[in-house]
């Protein structure tokens, strides 16, 4: 596989038509999707805008084509993510503040880091080395084209650090989420199968 370079970041689906009209609008209208194709999506997973030209003009469709294309290759599978190696969220050394902007006298509790199971839907020859790779992706040493807030979701210290849930990794093409739901939905979309008939073992540290 090559070194990871484009993960395209993946929120829960829009929760009402006006706000799926509106991503396919600002923001998405270079992506490459038809209209069929964005409902498809948009009743699994939002795809959060990027701001760069290497995600847009089809290569979303173009990834996820060729996994669909491949579907017999396809595998669902877990990966735990140990905590030592996930950054810390950067929050957790910011004051949480008052309205008015000052430190609070009470600081919240923030619990510690935990192992997080991540979610893969990918090819068979890709899973040896998804696990590493999830893992740099975790401790943030791997150069990107853009973030993918995935430490920030894997220790999560405000309400956003848990928007963006789902990934697809365009470099190599395959998905990771820690969302459970659209894993399922994304394998079944893509392979016509429910994950439980795959490979339901976590794949080799």
């Amino acid at each position: 596989m090559e070194d990871t370079y484009l993960v395209q970041r993946l929120r829960k689906a829009p929760q009402s038509e006006f706000l799926a009209k509106a991503e396919q609008v600002f923001g998405g209208g270079m992506l490459g999707l038809g209209a069929e194709a964005w409902k498809i999506l948009q009743a699994i997973f939002s795809i959060d805008y990027m701001g760069a030209a290497e995600y847009e003009f089809g290569t979303i469709p173009r990834v996820i084509k060729g996994m669909a294309e491949d579907a017999a290759n396809l595998r669902a599978f877990q990966v735990v993510i140990s905590a030592k190696d996930v950054e810390p969220n950067w929050a957790r050394g910011r004051p949480a503040r008052t309205a008015k902007g000052k430190p609070r006298k009470k600081q919240p509790v923030i619990p510690p880091i935990s192992d997080r199971t991540v979610y893969v839907l990918a090819r068979e020859s890709q899973r040896a080395e998804i696990p590493a790779k999830l893992r740099l992706l975790a401790s943030n040493k791997q150069r990107l084209k853009c973030g993918s807030r995935f430490p920030e979701a894997l220790d999560p210290v405000e309400e956003r650090d848990s928007e963006v849930c789902g990934w697809l990794e365009l470099t190599n093409g395959f998905f990771f989420f820690l969302d459970q739901d659209m894993w399922q939905k994304t394998t079944r979309l893509l392979t016509g199968r429910e994950d439980a008939t795959l490979i339901a073992a976590p794949a080799p540290a």
